[in-house]
């Protein structure tokens, strides 16, 4: 997970960790906000604050898909379909 995180939302978290190096003003933040707690919307939760989204995520949840034996992602950028 750390070192191939494969979940936009996953990549995004690991951005905004300080280390003790760091030299950043400000830490990486997401964009946009989280919607309100009890929305239930179709698609993926995270496509309005995600930067790979595409239309399809609007519309149908991903699978949950192995990618290792302890490696699972739920993203439909991260299918092996659709992945360039």
């Amino acid at each position: 997970l750390f070192t191939n995180a494969r979940h936009p939302y996953t990549q995004g978290l690991l951005q905004s960790v300080p280390t003790l190096t760091d030299t950043r003003d400000r830490l990486y933040q997401i964009p946009g906000s989280v919607p309100p707690a009890g929305t239930i919307r179709e698609g993926c939760p995270f496509r309005a604050r995600c930067p790979m989204r595409m239309d399809r995520c609007a519309v149908e949840m991903p699978p949950l898909v192995s990618h290792s034996p302890d490696h699972r992602a739920a993203c439909w950028a991260t299918q092996p379909e659709t992945v360039a």
